[in-house]
């Protein structure tokens, strides 16, 4: 039935994240149109996302959660934002900087899960005094449990 079908325009700013809304798609059982709007010179690149309502609103959300980056938490005493994404880190990763180095908590199931277990490393880490990168290791440890893997690396 035609009313079952939706269909939304995401625009994507480059090849890596237009590959990563071709995978998403694939995932959510959906498919992708592209197209080109022209603008001048510039050329944006406008990929529409096809196929029942639900899963064209869930593919879209999950493009966009991923697209932000993974998760940052920098605990030395300077750091003027504790908590924020970056593209540079990949989805699905947690890395924690400490004054002596950092931890890299590896979420080995990020969907549905890395939002909440940010949530619990983030409140495990408010209740340490001092933060070494053993003390938040071994809290990033305790929070993820068994669906992580948390490695430590020392400052050079």
């Amino acid at each position: 039935m035609a009313s079952d079908i939706e269909r939304r325009p995401v625009p994507v700013d480059s090849p890596v994240e237009e590959a990563l809304l071709r995978q998403i798609a694939r995932e959510h059982g959906v498919r992708i149109e592209r197209s080109e709007d022209r603008t001048g010179v510039e050329v944006v690149v406008v990929l529409a996302v096809v196929g029942a309502a639900t899963a064209v609103a869930g593919a879209i959300a999950d493009y966009l959660e991923r697209r932000k980056g993974g998760q940052v938490i920098d605990m030395r005493k300077d750091a003027n934002t504790v908590a924020y994404r970056d593209k540079g880190v990949v989805y699905g990763v947690i890395v924690i900087i400490a004054d002596d180095g950092k931890v890299t908590v590896d979420v080995k199931e990020p969907k549905g899960y890395y939002l909440q277990l940010i949530s619990e490393i983030l409140t495990s880490l408010t209740s340490i005094a001092t933060k070494t990168i053993e003390t938040v290791a071994a809290a990033a440890k305790a929070a993820a449990g068994d669906k992580a893997e948390v490695t430590v690396q020392p400052a050079a």
